[in-house]
């Protein structure tokens, strides 16, 4: 009878901790269908079927007490067992609150598409470090197949300390296993030649460095890691220089690499306020 009342248990929360909360059944072993978003296990005679003949012999007993000690788990274990067969590996991924909010913006506002390359701008601060663990970890979870390139700029303005941040980059994306763009730019000598100032020509070679890569590998996007914060900057800046309406909007989701480029220029976190990045770093112990 507990038996059967723990089943009972697991079939509520497969369905209520899976198919209405942030639990996706995955294969990152298998090219998903385009149909296939995820997988009830609740609803699936697949699973229910064995899980009757696995009761009605006992054999789920010994699993049930020694290896079954979480919602997560029971549920692993089970598709494991039950899927062994067709040669797959299922599983269950969770994603934290922040990157399942990110995931939501991303697909609200259709930021990126499974299957594509997308370069993302990494300076090493908790910005842009940020957004490559959590694009990262959405699609480990979602299983996108995205293909992230982690670019970084060396404005070899700060001495030291930019070679310490490019380098800081660069193991950053070996601890992801993602391939690293670098590239160094004399920022003041450029600036010098140019009579422009050293955040005017910052921001023309960091974009100019976008360009380039995302022709090198074929990128669909840019992402890049400009938060709530800097929108409410940057809308505060222009009010206090007399912005007209237009001006109120802020800093674009996404627009543009360039004039008439079909690459597009997308900031995912642009709802999320720094503090809740920090926090987020903290949890990861970055």
């Amino acid at each position: 009878f507990r038996l059967h009342l723990w089943v009972k248990l697991y079939f509520f929360l497969a369905h209520h901790n899976i198919l209405h909360k942030n639990y996706y059944i995955t294969n990152p072993h298998k090219q998903a269908s385009s149909k296939e978003k995820y997988v009830s296990a609740y609803s699936s005679y697949r699973v229910i079927f064995p899980v009757y003949v696995l009761i009605k012999f006992n054999i789920l007993y010994l699993f049930h007490r020694e290896y079954f000690t979480n919602p997560e788990t029971k549920v692993n274990l089970f598709l494991n067992l039950l899927y062994s067969g067709q040669k797959d590996i299922v599983l269950i991924m969770r994603l934290d609150k922040l990157p399942f909010e990110v995931f939501k913006i991303i697909n609200k506002y259709n930021l990126m598409k499974p299957n594509n390359s997308i370069i993302v701008g990494v300076s090493g601060g908790p910005d842009s470090v940020a957004l490559i663990r959590i694009l990262h970890s959405i699609n480990s979870a979602k299983n996108l197949h995205l293909r992230f390139y982690v670019a970084h700029l060396n404005h070899q303005l700060r001495g030291k300390s930019s070679e310490e941040d490019a380098q800081f980059a660069e193991n950053l994306s070996k601890e992801l296993s993602l391939p690293f763009i670098l590239k160094n730019v004399n920022i003041q000598e450029i600036a010098d030649q140019t009579k422009r100032s050293i955040e005017e020509t910052a921001r023309i070679e960091r974009y100019k460095f976008f360009t380039e890569s995302s022709q090198k590998y074929n990128a669909s996007a840019v992402a890049i890691g400009h938060t709530a914060d800097d929108n409410a900057e940057t809308i505060l800046h222009r009010i206090i220089r007399g912005t007209g309406i237009l001006g109120l909007e802020g800093i674009p989701v996404k627009r543009p690499l360039t004039t008439d480029s079909t690459i597009q220029i997308v900031r995912p976190l642009l709802f999320t306020w720094r503090r809740e990045i920090i926090d987020y770093l903290g949890k990861e112990q970055q």
